[in-house]
């Protein structure tokens, strides 16, 4: 009885973390892509600054630049303004469906706008 009890106390456990991840909500992994693709793209290890970029969710783990929604479920702002970014803004960058704000003006980025940026609906 005692090991039959630990193991639904550990199924408990598992389904309880598991039910939680999914209230908190995790930023969707196109919206996280999209900012390691930012981060890839723009030489993001020498950025001024880049603290807890790549480390677990964008939102839970406070990446820098990156603020979200209250539930912690989409990104709403990239503020990435003067901080060394070099190189290309990734198409990727179109799959930030909630996106309000986009900093991304005193780097030194190359290229085209990339088109799919238009498709940030939400964008101010």
């Amino acid at each position: 009885l005692k090991m039959k009890l630990g193991g639904i106390w550990h199924v408990l456990i598992y389904v309880e973390l598991l039910f939680a991840g999914t209230i908190l909500g995790k930023v969707p992994s196109s919206e996280r892509d999209a900012l390691v693709a930012v981060y890839e793209s723009t030489e993001g290890t020498n950025w001024n600054d880049n603290e807890n970029w790549l480390n677990g969710d964008p939102c839970d783990d406070f990446w820098f630049g990156v603020n979200c929604d209250s539930g912690g479920q989409h990104v709403t702002e990239l503020d990435l303004h003067r901080n060394q970014l070099n190189g290309r803004i990734p198409s990727e960058l179109g799959r930030l469906s909630a996106v309000l704000d986009l900093y991304l003006d005193g780097n030194q980025l190359t290229g085209a706008i990339p088109s799919e940026l238009g498709q940030l609906s939400a964008l101010f």
